[in-house]
């Protein structure tokens, strides 16, 4: 620590005492050395903090009557002084008892015990107490003027005292104290029953003065520390003359022989790439395949980032052995192609409408005011459509009764023209029998050059505000077909069957599907059905395939007198009901494929695994050495920096592909049946979704950057599709300001929570997952999600709300904001995203308590305050973010500042008390997360390059592996950049 010293010999006080000047002052905390401890029962103490406090601990034990920590000095008024005697002095700790009783009900985010009356924080003169507060207030005021004329004189010699006293025993239970026991707790528990006596603290002093004259004013702040941070790498490497990326085609052996389409992204370092057009792609046999290019992001220099592909791939022209490769460079001279897409505008009788087509398939859209959405299909020779009025129709049930809605088109957009796949957007409402608003309805549909593919994914938007809450029992996507009574229909649990009247695969719960033909007799039943159903007639054939069939239930698919229904969510036995509240939406997956002969059954299953979880192009080190996202940790390709670390982050945990047993609660609500409440065994007993809070969905990203185990981009894509669709506020008519926030974990049930603000606020809008789903997808949702977010974060009524003059609230609060907007800038460069950065970064900058990591006031969690490690390390990514696409020194120093204050608060506990300070200590939950935390200390060492920081996030690491610290898929995104950091140490190496 001495070395330490010297180090920050230089370091600017923290906080700078300024303001009018006194007429005299005494700086007691200039020579540290002077003050000595003492103490009675279980305290401890420490004075030998960088940050130039005067630290006072209590361990997480019972606490005795008593007993205190303490320390003390002499002091001598100077002779020369007249008028009033003034001590100023800074307190804070990270104990916050708040003005609840025990009556109160509140759902915190750990259990919490409050001790009130218990201990208590004091200035002694002379042994006699000249100022005292309970350690359990809720105001966050740390600075302190207290008047002490009556108690000194000049020339006078005193022995000046801080300490915790403590006045009652934490076994002996006063009016106010409370307890919550476990995790997500409500109500509160009678003293006595599940009680924990235990009691710990942490207490600090420091900037202890003395003033003659006027009244000291409180003290102005100085956020930063005058050293030198090291600069981000912001070079550009020259762009190559012709390079070369292998990328492994996933799932290559679940392709068909149909040539399928594939769209993925794919990074490029910085400055390496400036044009698109110089892309070629060559398949697993070496040749040049149709390849569709479009721009997702650039570097800060203006170079491409991300990149995403549009090609076919199919059984003959992939293998699971040879990579495809991608060829760019300056010399780059792709082999141009001729593309048979076509999107335009046709006219009859003075209407217009849209027509695309592929070569082999001919798409006419409907018209606006019309209830087709696709007014018909044809193959190519073919003069009858295969296919006709494509519409979409809901049951809703509403107090007056049942009424059949239909989604009425209003206009038809082309979002993406080609080459290789053209994308319509066709948006409308969903309109009652009367002319009844249901909401707003909007459904893609995607062809592909030569193709006989064609994607629909339709959505509906609950944003009308004409009910609080919709019922809907039925939600049919329908067709006209012409392959007339004769057809054969095919699916995966049955042998080809004539079609009859009506043919139906219905998969009524998570465990239970059947098979029905026109006399309702059972032809097959089981657990999990494949969702896809084959129409074999003349002279065409059609073959429609659901994604996660099973897994949405109630789904249905079947045909009825030359009709093909798709139902999204079916009416059962049950009648379960989707009960979309205001805000949400809901959008699905149908794939269509176009026929002239039978297909085998095991390529219709190759399709449809191919539609389930999309086959994509990837490299793990070519995605990681790009730093496209920034600083993915552990490559296992190389020996592990800290033994066992892979296992301790938990990637092994979220592998779930093809596994048809698994937690579906993780899926979250998205992927529940789209029914009501159902019974617990059909959703394994578990009742509460996980929702993927702190941002799991950045950190499922990430570990399969890091890790190249496609179950994790698995994953991500659920969750993201759970989160853009149900945790995400489209719409909100009584508090626009609303619109992008996001719910908190569990809130989906809760009875009327649109009706609450609760659930929605700044400290839960996460959107660096989202953000990693589109520029691995191209998926425009996920775009438009993440803009909402970071416009709710914008919103100026939502500041005003969260963040009002004087606010002294909660660094989470504040964090999750900071680094979205962040985000947001060092991607698409706004000046709007730098501009709402700079507010946040001037509301840290007002509010900074960086002594403890924190800022003023509460933590918004009971019995908790002060410093929050945690959440100071998510506002600490988020200035690292601005400060890697900016370079901006000011904003460094901010970081390292927070880093330095952060690793004297761990270090404070040596050894194995890092930790149990976390795991051990209920109310202290929140203190530093111990993964959230962990990156905190590689990079303020990359930060300040200094090797004593980076020793200890060695150790720090070796704990969290020990004592299981890392397991928490919630925030392991600090625990993947603070690896990459602790692998590129130079001097580790």
């Amino acid at each position: 620590m001495e070395n330490a010293r010297r180090w920050l010999a230089p370091l600017v006080l923290l906080l700078a005492m300024g303001g009018t000047a006194m007429a005299a002052s005494l700086n007691l905390c200039e020579d540290m050395s002077a003050w000595r401890f003492s103490s009675s029962g279980k305290y401890f103490g420490d004075g030998a903090d960088i940050r130039r406090l005067l630290r006072i601990e209590h361990p997480w034990e019972h606490s005795q009557a008593g007993s205190y920590g303490a320390f003390s000095r002499r002091v001598t008024v100077p002779a020369d002084w007249s008028g009033p005697l003034y001590l100023r002095f800074y307190c804070s700790d990270n104990y916050f008892g708040m003005s609840l009783t025990a009556k109160a009900r509140f759902a915190p985010a750990a259990a919490v015990s409050k001790f009130v009356g218990h201990r208590f924080k004091q200035v002694l003169i002379d042994d006699k107490v000249v100022w005292q507060r309970d350690i359990a207030d809720d105001d966050g005021v740390t600075i302190f003027v207290v008047d002490v004329s009556q108690y000194l004189s000049p020339g006078k010699t005193f022995t000046l005292t801080v300490r915790n006293y403590e006045q009652v025993p934490s076994t002996q239970v006063l009016a106010d104290d409370l307890h919550t026991p476990g995790k997500y707790g409500y109500d509160p528990t009678p003293p006595n029953a599940g009680w924990e006596y235990n009691f710990s603290t942490i207490c600090c002093f420091g900037d202890v003065e003395l003033f003659s004259g006027t009244k000291p004013p409180a003290p102005s702040k100085s956020a930063l520390w005058d050293f030198a941070v090291k600069a981000p790498d912001l070079a550009s490497q020259p762009p190559p003359d012709l390079a070369r990326v292998p990328l492994t085609m996933e799932y290559a052996q679940r392709l068909p022989a149909e040539p399928f389409p594939v769209t993925c992204g794919v990074p490029f370092h910085r400055g390496e790439l400036q044009d698109a057009g110089q892309l070629a792609l060559l398949d697993s046999n070496g040749r040049q395949v149709p390849l569709q290019a479009s721009v997702l992001g650039t570097w800060e220099d203006g170079s491409i980032k991300w990149v995403l592909l549009d090609f076919l791939a199919s059984s003959s022209n992939t293998s699971s052995d040879r990579p495809y490769h991608l060829v760019y460079g300056t010399k780059s001279r792709p082999v141009p192609f001729k593309s048979r897409l076509l999107v335009e505008q046709e006219q009859e009788q003075g209407n217009s409408y849209w027509v695309a087509g592929t070569g082999r398939l001919r798409v006419q859209f409907g018209r606006p005011g019309g209830q087709d959405l696709i007014a018909a299909v044809y193959l190519r020779d073919i003069e009858e459509p295969v296919i006709q009025q494509v519409r979409c129709t809901y049951v809703v049930n509403t107090p007056q009764g049942r009424d059949t809605a239909t989604a009425v088109l209003d206009d038809v957009t082309v979002e993406r023209g080609g080459p290789v796949r053209c994308c319509l957007l066709l948006r409308g409402r969903m309109l009652g029998r009367q002319g009844t608003d249901y909401g707003r309805f909007q459904m893609r549909v995607e062809l592909w050059d030569n193709s006989h593919f064609l994607r629909l994914w339709p959505r509906i938007f609950i944003d009308t505000a004409q009910r609080k809450r919709i019922d809907i029992s039925r939600y049919q996507l329908t067709a006209r077909t012409t392959l007339g009574e004769e057809a054969l229909v095919n699916t995966a649990h049955t042998d080809p069957v004539p079609a009859g009247r009506r043919f139906a695969l219905y998969q009524k719960a998570w465990h239970r599907f059947t098979v029905e033909d026109s006399k309702r007799d059972l032809l097959a039943e089981g657990q999990h059905a494949e969702g896809w159903i084959d129409i074999c007639g003349q002279p065409a054939a059609i073959a429609a395939f659901v994604q996660d069939f099973s897994e949405l239930f109630p789904k249905r698919l079947a045909v009825r007198r030359q009709r093909l229904e798709i139902d999204l969510f079916a009416r059962g036995s049950r009648t379960p009901l989707y009960q979309p509240m205001q805000g949400e939406a809901k959008r699905h997956q149908v794939m269509l494929f176009f026929h002239r002969r039978p297909l085998p059954k095991e390529e219709l299953h190759r399709i449809w695994l191919s539609i389930q979880r999309r086959p994509r192009l990837f490299n793990q080190q070519w995605f990681r050495d790009t730093l496209a996202f920034r600083h993915v940790g552990l490559d296992t390709q190389q020996a592990e920096v800290v033994p066992g670390m892979h296992q301790a982050i938990g990637a092994a945990d979220w592998v779930r592909v093809d596994d048809p047993q698994h937690d579906k609660c993780a899926y979250g609500i998205r992927h529940y049946p789209d029914g009501g409440p159902v019974p617990s065994e059909e959703i394994f007993d578990k009742a509460c979704p996980l929702n993927y809070y702190y941002d799991a969905l950045h950190v499922l990203a990430m570990e399969y950057i890091a890790t190249g185990n496609r179950g994790l981009f698995d994953e991500t894509e659920r969750g993201v599709y759970h989160v853009m669709d149900i945790d995400t506020c489209h719409y909100s008519p009584q508090a626009p300001w609303r619109v992008g926030g996001q719910y908190g974990p569990g809130s989906y049930k809760e009875p009327n929570h649109n009706e609450q603000e609760t659930a929605l606020g700044p400290k839960t809008t996460y959107l660096n997952g989202i953000l990693d789903y589109y520029f691995l997808t191209g998926d425009p949702d996920a775009l438009q999600t993440a803009q909402l977010i970071a416009a709710f974060d914008m919103n100026p009524d939502m500041q005003r709300r969260w963040w009002p003059p004087g606010w002294r609230g909660a660094l989470r609060c504040i964090s999750f904001p900071l680094w979205n907007i962040a985000r947001m800038y060092a991607e698409f460069h706004a000046p709007e995203y730098e501009q709402a950065f700079r507010w946040y970064l001037q509301r840290i900058m007002q509010n900074a308590e960086l002594r403890r990591g924190s800022l003023e006031g509460p933590c918004a969690q009971p019995g908790y305050r002060g410093a929050t490690p945690g959440h100071a390390a998510i506002t600490m990514r988020g200035l690292m973010e601005y400060y890697y696409t900016t370079g901006d020194p000011q904003v460094g120093k901010l970081a390292a500042a927070i880093g330095m204050c952060i690793w004297e608060e761990c270090t404070r506990a040596q050894d194995a008390r890092v930790l149990q300070f976390v795991l051990k200590r209920p109310q202290n939950f929140l203190t530093s997360y111990v993964g959230m935390t962990f990156d905190v200390f590689p990079c303020t060492a990359w930060l300040v390059d200094n090797r004593q920081i980076m020793d200890f996030a060695f150790k720090y690491a070796e704990l969290g592996v020990r004592y299981k610290g890392m397991s928490n898929i919630y925030w392991n995104f600090a625990v993947d950049e603070g690896l990459w950091y602790m692998q590129n140490w130079p001097q580790r190496k």
